[in-house]
């Protein structure tokens, strides 16, 4: 089901076919995670899922999910300048 709990404190999110959900824990690189989260973005065609996985000793990790497809993203600091734009 779709919209907010009876208490109005967390959204509910509609059933998923993905191979991951809040609580499942893995490895990526050898690396240990456990899925802490997820978000979905509506468009006019479809949808897709972000998924927060924490990871011990490394920053969390977000998961873009689309059609299957998983891309990673993280937070790093910047180590040398920027180039112009």
């Amino acid at each position: 089901p779709e919209g907010l709990d009876p208490k109005g404190e967390r959204g509910l999110l509609a059933s998923s076919h993905s191979k991951l959900s809040i609580g499942a824990t893995g490895r990526i690189r050898g690396v240990p995670f456990t899925t802490r989260g997820r978000l979905r973005f509506n468009h006019v065609e479809g949808f897709w899922d972000e998924w927060c996985l924490e990871r011990p000793g490394h920053p969390l990790l977000w998961l873009s999910e689309d059609e299957g497809v998983f891309i990673g993203f993280t937070k790093e600091p910047i180590r040398s300048a920027l180039p112009p734009f």
